[in-house]
């Protein structure tokens, strides 16, 4: 083939296939085939290209990305100048996308953001390459492709790692496949970043002391030489006439080689015990009667001396993994210890107690003891996983501490050694066995009389196996911290150690997704398709470098799209009120479609209350391009949560036909009836499945947690998608049980009740969840378990559950300057009734005054309830119904309760002591600055009469009040004009003149027409509106009554108000209705047993919801500091060439064998 047609072909499969090769052959292929050596000179060694290519060969256009990394490095090299960063943005989109579909979601997303930052960072660069520059800008360049090349090869299981080169005075990086033993090293520097810079330094002390005796040789007049020991080159100097060598060790002095060789020689036998693989004395079992020639051992005395184990530390795990140089299978030993006081870090438990960790490495680099393998009682070595024929564990009873590795299921599967006492001796593995039989559940057995007996059911996934005495169990990665307190030091094969790793690697990515410097990938230009403004730097007059938008994401939405992306697009997503739960919903599927998370022509599904569908496409055209708009509306289908039910459950809904005349859909009526017609509709157990959703949104998500048994929330548990995200401001109202069914939702765990009386496993798993973790009193959670001797890691294993399952955004923390708020101020406020109406309510009351009190104990004072009032106390809200309506009249409209008796009210004229605080208190705003107020009640003829009560008493200025069906203004105590001041649902116009649908007509109504008045000086609102409402320009709430019993439904009252926008201080109010009389002596009013409810709510979810927020997951695997055991070898022989005897000096050649590769 001649060299153009070559050119053509070389081109064009280099190009992507769908993205064609415009115009003809550039100047570029010219330079290529007319420069053969240097278009040789490549970014990726030809060993690492071939493989990378082949791990994206489904994706052809991704591999574009290398070709053009080429192409910059070439024009550095006289290849001709072009402006590379369009097509190299593009390139990157391709290379992302195919990245997602190779290494999946959560490992995928990573490296996707930095593929895609690598080109809008250096989209700068490009364009002042393209206009001539020169000189470190290619390195810049270069370094920063480099690191993202390298992460995308090591995500993609290739040890690679990039080394600076330089080729016609520039310098440029190349990367390559890393050695065994530069591999190691890199790993180390990752986990244990520490041992890696004592090395490092180690090995500057090493090349200092071999440059002092190479100094020493020539100072003596000597001929520089070397003496070959064990294959290390040791520094010598020849005498010129007699070719007698003299070694000089680098400690010092000067030797006969013979002389030299015989010390080294006596030296080496001493330490024989420590350099084989296998040693005698193994016959002895027993940890306490563990010892090794030339190691010091700390007694159980020494450990508890003050003198010389510093007291108050807290003890750390440290783990050490075998060199597989000497095995095919490497093995990681687990070892708790603690520090002496020179700072040497001691084993304090398990089989090797007392010991120094160093000490565990011997002199050639393997654990000692084997590790790899064990030893039975006569000596002969064994390999830890010996299986038989079935592909089971063997007898492992030979092993000498607990053995973790992994059972036919891919379970964990731990076996802790039983012995044999007597003598006066003890089993040393009784107190792990018993600590594991407290954590661990067992499943029950039938006696002899075919009864179910002997189970237990604990909160974790540790399970004893039956019939093995208490000596094996299976668990879960998430209680790997339970089993370590409960055991100690073990030792885990290399399948167990590496199902670990992933599994806190993935904890790690989700912990690391909320680091601010993790956030820059989810800036609304990066992910594109959004109106956006740069900010013009006034020195330069052009946009700041990096960018700063007028307009994009707040930190907190940046965090829970990041913390999303890690969790593989699910999660429960909790974001404070007026944090923005559907802008991030936009972000989400718009980046999801950039990055090809959302395969082509796939769709999303969101779900909301019906009243809310019109917010997602309403945000939509207000944050994106009229283009991205259009393109990611049409491939999102909007659901209320009642026609999710009807489609996934099946049920009834009103009949549509198209009306003849007008050729628009319409209710279908029954012609004799007049009445709607229904149609059924039959379940699909296959929806949202085939074809799959590309992601599942569910906003307002609390609908679903309330009640696991409810049609809505079976509906979404029965819902099997892999990406399910839920988002709420309100992750729990009144019990953990709430956030538990969230995470399961999340999780496809079916936790509705099986029916008939079955109890599943997932029922099962939720009773053990309340039993280990809450603490309840009737019925109900008051608070969270702290840890105990039996249980020593609950707290942190509740925590970081819920760390891991929910992302919580606090809106106290949005750290936009212009976007902070402010707590709001709270005031209770005790209101006294008329007397005649409070001797009234203690007599209405008088049926229900134990269990109100009952309830004060339980939520007040953490007081159990008698046995005869308990089940009334589980079920207070039943208990009380058939009181609350009277008492609430009383307490809330008391001029409106009729006398049976005579039929006439018995309090005429009375007004409640709320509304009258209430009326003082808008006086008082009004006053001092025109403030306006919101008030809240659940009560729609509470909220009217109100409203009219304090229209009356505010002269001059307008009271409005929201209702289910309309809003209406009152003035001066009446509805004056009622066609203009009653606002009912109908289409609206805004002031664009762009027609509100009606389903919006509420918020478009208290937002653009109540809101923006400012005669109307406070609005009443109904629980109806308690949800989705942006009325900023409101500064205090009043709270006329508790919202039944719930504090979360209070807060989100609040939030109406409070919340992202405010520029003012809120005042917050609840008006409480109370007896007269001292406190001690007198029985509590509803309104007060509400108060300590919530305030119990409230604790219990500060205790979960924020406290959980700094928990750190995965950081009982990260802080033991994985380090192969080899490098702790190549370091002791650093530090000693630099400090100890000569023999040491054979470290050289050990580093470079073992960190340099050479």
């Amino acid at each position: 083939m001649d060299s153009f047609p070559r050119r053509v072909a070389t081109r064009f499969l280099d190009a992507a296939p769908f993205q064609p090769v415009e115009g003809p052959m550039t100047a570029y292929a010219d330079w290529l085939d007319n420069n053969p050596a240097l278009s040789k000179v490549t970014t990726l060694a030809p060993t690492l290209n071939r493989q990378l290519r082949l791990k994206f060969r489904a994706f052809p256009a991704a591999v574009r990305f290398f070709a053009l990394t080429d192409q910059i490095h070439h024009m550095s090299l006289g290849a001709p100048v072009e402006d590379l960063s369009q097509e190299f943005r593009q390139a990157a989109k391709f290379l992302s996308q195919g990245t997602i579909r190779v290494l999946g979601d959560e490992r995928g997303a990573e490296i996707a953001n930095a593929i895609t930052d690598c080109a809008m960072d250096n989209a700068v660069n490009l364009r002042r390459i393209g206009a001539g520059a020169t000189g470190q800008l290619f390195t810049k360049v270069g370094t920063s492709i480099a690191l993202v090349l390298e992460k995308l090869s090591r995500a993609l299981g290739l040890s690679a790692g990039y080394r600076m080169v330089t080729v016609d005075g520039v310098r440029w990086p190349q990367i390559r496949i890393l050695t065994k033993r530069e591999e190691a090293l890199k790993s180390l520097q990752a986990n244990n970043p520490e041992m890696y810079d004592e090395i490092t330094a180690n090995s500057e002390q090493a090349a200092k002391a071999v440059a002092g005796a190479h100094k020493m040789i020539t100072e003596t007049g000597l001929v520089p030489t070397t003496i070959n020991v064990d294959g290390a080159p040791i520094p010598a100097g020849e005498e010129y006439v007699s070719k007698e060598k003299i070694v000089f060790p680098p400690e010092g002095g000067a030797l006969p080689e013979r002389e030299f060789r015989r010390d080294l020689q006596n030296r080496k036998k001493s330490e024989a015990l420590l350099t084989g693989e296998f040693r005698s004395g193994f016959e002895t079992l027993r940890p306490d009667a563990l010892k090794y020639e030339g190691l010091r051992k700390l007694s159980d005395e020494d450990l508890a001396n003050p003198a010389l184990i510093p007291p108050g530390q807290k003890v750390e795990y440290r783990a050490l993994t075998d060199d597989k140089s000497f095995s095919k299978k490497s093995n990681t030993r687990i070892y708790p210890t603690m520090r002496d006081v020179d700072g040497n870090t001691v084993i304090v438990d398990g089989r090797f107690k007392g010991f120094n960790l160093d000490d565990m490495v011997n002199k050639v680099g393997r654990l000692v003891e084997g590790a790899a393998y064990d030893v039975d009682a006569s000596g002969v070595p064994i390999p830890f996983e010996t299986r038989d024929w079935e592909g089971n564990l063997t007898d492992v009873s030979a092993n000498k501490e607990p053995y973790v590795t992994l059972d036919s299921k891919g379970r964990f599967l731990i076996k802790i050694p039983y012995m044999q006492g007597g003598g006066g001796k003890k089993d040393p593995f009784k107190i792990a066995r018993d600590k594991m039989q407290l954590v661990s559940s067992k499943a029950p057995k039938k006696n002899d009389k075919g009864e179910m007996t002997g189970g237990r059911t604990k909160g974790t996934s540790i399970t004893e196996v039956a019939d093995t005495q208490k000596t094996t169990y299976t668990f879960e990665a998430k209680d790997f911290a339970t089993v370590r307190a409960s055991v100690g030091g073990m030792v885990m094969s290399s399948e167990a150690a590496k199902k670990l790793r992933d599994y806190y690697a993935q904890m790690g990515r989700q912990e690391d997704a909320l680091k601010a410097e993790s956030l820059k990938s989810y800036s609304l230009d990066r992910i594109g398709g959004f109106k956006v403004e740069m900010v013009i730097d006034p020195e330069t007059g052009e946009p700041f470098d990096p960018p700063k938008l007028t307009k994009d994401l707040l930190s907190k939405q940046k965090e829970a799209l990041s913390w999303i992306e890690a969790k593989g697009y699910s999660g429960l997503a909790a974001l404070d009120t007026g944090v923005g739960k559907t802008l991030l919903t936009i972000a989400t599927m718009q980046k999801m479609t950039r990055d090809g998370a959302a395969g082509e022509g796939s769709r999303f599904l969101y779900v909301c209350p019906k009243k809310l569908k019109g917010n997602l496409p309403r945000e939509l055209r207000a944050w994106m391009t009229d283009e991205a708009a259009a393109g990611l509306s049409s491939r999102v289908d909007v659901l209320s949560y009642e026609e999710f039910v009807a489609r996934r459950n099946g049920g009834t809904r009103v009949k549509k036909v198209m009306d003849p005349v007008t050729g628009k859909l319409v209710t279908e009526k029954d012609p004799v009836t007049g009445k709607s017609v229904t149609e059924k509709i039959p379940p699909d157990a296959t929806f949202g499945m085939d074809p799959p959703y590309a992601a599942v949104f569910f906003d307002e998500a609390q609908a679903l947690v309330k009640n696991e048994n409810s049609n809505v929330s079976r509906a979404a548990q029965m819902l099997n998608h892999p990406r399910k995200i839920l988002l709420t401001a309100s992750p729990m109202e009144d019990d953990p049980d709430e956030l538990y069914v969230g995470i399961a939702i999340t999780n496809n765990t079916v936790v509705a009740s099986g029916g008939q009386g079955k109890l599943t496993q997932a029922r099962k798993d939720l009773i053990a969840f309340r039993k280990r973790f809450c603490v309840r009193v009737a019925g109900r959670t008051v608070g969270i378990k702290s840890d105990t001797e039996k249980d020593p890691t609950a707290r942190q294993d509740f925590m970081a559950w819920a760390k891991d399952g929910m992302y919580f955004a606090n809106k106290l923390e949005v750290t936009e300057e212009n976007l902070k708020l402010q707590k709001p101020l709270r005031q209770p406020v005790s209101l006294t009734m008329d007397p005649a109406v409070e001797a009234e309510y203690k007599v209405a009351a008088k049926g229900v005054a134990k269990v109100l009190k009952a309830l004060v104990g339980v939520y007040r004072d953490n007081v159990k309830p008698t046995p005869a009032l308990r089940q009334q106390v589980e079920a207070y809200q039943k208990a009380l119904s058939g009181y609350m309506g009277v008492l609430n009249a009383l307490a809330n409209y008391p001029d409106e309760v009729v006398d049976p008796k005579t039929g006439q009210p018995k309090f005429p004229g009375a007004v409640s002591p709320k509304v009258s605080a209430s009326t003082m208190l808008i006086h008082s705003k009004i006053e001092s600055g025109g403030k306006r107020t919101l008030l809240f009640t659940d009560d729609p003829k509470f909220a009217e009469k109100s409203a009219k009560q304090i229209s009356a008493n505010t002269p001059g200025h307008r009271v409005a009040v929201a209702l289910a069906g309309k809003i209406m203004v009152f003035e001066d105590g009446e509805l004056k004009n009622p066609k203009e001041n009653t606002f009912t649902q109908r289409i609206y116009t805004d002031k664009d003149g762009n027609k509100v649908p009606k389903d919006q007509w509420a918020t478009f109504v208290l937002r653009e027409i109540i809101g923006s008045d400012p005669s109307i000086k406070a609005l009443v609102l109904t629980k109806t509106y308690a949800l989705g409402q942006n009325l900023q320009m409101f500064t205090t709430v009043v709270h006329l009554d508790r919202d039944s019993f719930s504090n979360e439904m209070m807060k989100q009252r609040t939030a109406r108000a409070w919340r992202t926008g405010q520029k003012d201080v809120v005042e917050e109010y609840t008006m409480d209705a109370v007896y007269d009389a001292p406190d001690e002596k007198r029985d509590p009013t509803v309104d007060e047993v509400r108060k300590y409810i919530q305030e119990s709510q409230e604790g219990v979810f500060n205790s979960i919801v924020h406290e959980s927020r700094s928990a750190i997951i995965g950081q009982e695997w990260r802080e033991m500091g994985d380090v192969n055991a080899e490098l702790v070898n190549v370091n002791r022989k650093l530090f000693e060439l630099a400090m100890a005897p000569y023999p040491a000096a054979l470290a050289e050649h050990d580093y470079d064998q073992a960190v340099k590769g050479e």
